[in-house]
């Protein structure tokens, strides 16, 4: 890219002030960044490594681009699969974490209440 030093590219674009402003990381930091998250993720480490091997034909399964799109195909919709599965699962979590929450304020709400007494009884 035109005027940005080597190795340093836009990771996109934050609003700062109202204004659009890109965001920059060093292609240092960005791979990092992916190994960090990619360590945390392994099932999609190792899903991205058989990718890689299948780009680079190491088992030899490959020697058609038929045979290479089908390979590539299947382990991406794997990839997708168990995304969508692990997306579920942490927004499961995240919202009985929620309704937690939720329910341990409203016992201590009740807890701490003194009651109101009804207008016009009188006791």
């Amino acid at each position: 890219m035109a005027g940005w030093p080597h190795g340093v590219r836009s990771t996109g674009i934050m609003r700062e002030r109202g204004r659009a402003v890109a965001t920059f990381k060093s292609e240092k930091s960005q791979t990092e960044e992916l190994a960090e998250q990619l360590d945390r993720h392994p099932e999609f480490r190792d899903k991205v490594r058989e990718l890689l091997e299948i780009i680079n034909n190491k088992s030899g399964n490959a020697n058609k681009a038929d045979d290479a799109e089908d390979l590539i195909w299947e382990e991406l919709r794997e990839m997708g699969r168990r995304a969508m599965q692990d997306w579920a699962e942490r927004k499961h979590e995240r919202v009985v974490g929620e309704s937690d929450t939720r329910k341990e304020l409203s016992k201590k709400e009740k807890k701490g209440s003194t009651g109101t007494q009804r207008s016009g009884e009188s006791g």
